[in-house]
């Protein structure tokens, strides 16, 4: 189909959902980049493909593809410079309870995140070690926000990600199934190379600016800290996670 209209329905619809609110009610989101499209798992629902009248593009299967002007799709890009290929997916609606666990499965579990590029960075990181599954507190960024796409890019469609959850309510469901929970902390005692993470393990880190809750380090079995030199008091958190995630890896390896 072929549009031209800024008036257009599914003009509306896209701009829509550049806000969590109607991303929440429609169930989908906007993705946005030729190598994001292109890293679209077969098991992921294309609900409408939007390419700029000079894209080429071999036509993915199943999709309905609706066709721009190149100044239109401009318009109602969320990016600079505009690659022409962007698409509507509907949500993953993942339930941390249904994820099969193993003897060695790895959970991180993310407190409060704020900022959208710590937050696709957390999830490339866990998508590059090996993370079973990502849990997002409530009051974390919302998972589709464009900057976190941007951010994580196809990685999001490779990691189970379970949302807007209570950690007090979780963690102790997670321990009953033999996890042992390890929360990231500079009053740790002990560092994460002391740790044995080869066994069913959950990750926390908490928020950019006042960390874990201590409702939730109560809940943890043990404190842990990455060893720093120079006086340096902390990392950005999804600096840390990734070390720790890789430590993590290391040791399962």
């Amino acid at each position: 189909m072929y549009i031209t209209s800024y008036e257009n329905k599914l003009i509306k619809e896209i701009i829509k959902l550049r806000e969590k609110k109607f991303r929440d009610l429609s169930n989908q989101f906007v993705i946005e980049g030729k190598k994001f499209v292109d890293e679209i798992p077969s098991s992921q629902k294309i609900n409408k493909l939007i390419v700029s009248e000079s894209f080429a593009l071999a036509i993915k299967k199943n999709a309905n593809v609706f066709i721009l002007p190149d100044k239109l799709f401009s318009k109602i890009s969320d990016t600079k410079s505009p690659q022409g290929i962007m698409a509507i997916c509907e949500k993953k609606n993942f339930n941390l309870f249904d994820l099969p666990i193993t003897n060695n499965s790895l959970i991180v579990a993310a407190e409060n995140i704020n900022d959208p590029g710590n937050l696709g960075t957390l999830i490339r990181s866990c998508a590059a070690f090996n993370a079973d599954a990502l849990l997002l507190s409530q009051n974390s960024v919302d998972l589709y926000n464009p900057k976190v796409l941007r951010a994580c890019t196809g990685n999001i469609f490779k990691l189970n990600i379970a949302t807007n959850l209570n950690f007090i309510d979780v963690l102790p469901k997670l321990k009953n199934k033999g996890f042992k929970i390890f929360a990231s902390s500079g009053k740790a005692s002990k560092n994460c190379f002391e740790i044995n993470l080869k066994t069913k393990s959950v990750i926390v880190i908490g928020n950019e600016a006042n960390g874990i809750c201590e409702n939730v380090l109560k809940l943890s079995d043990d404190l842990i800290k990455i060893p720093m030199a120079n006086n340096v008091e902390s990392l950005n958190i999804s600096a840390a996670a990734s070390i720790l995630l890789y430590e993590a890896y290391l040791q399962r390896r």
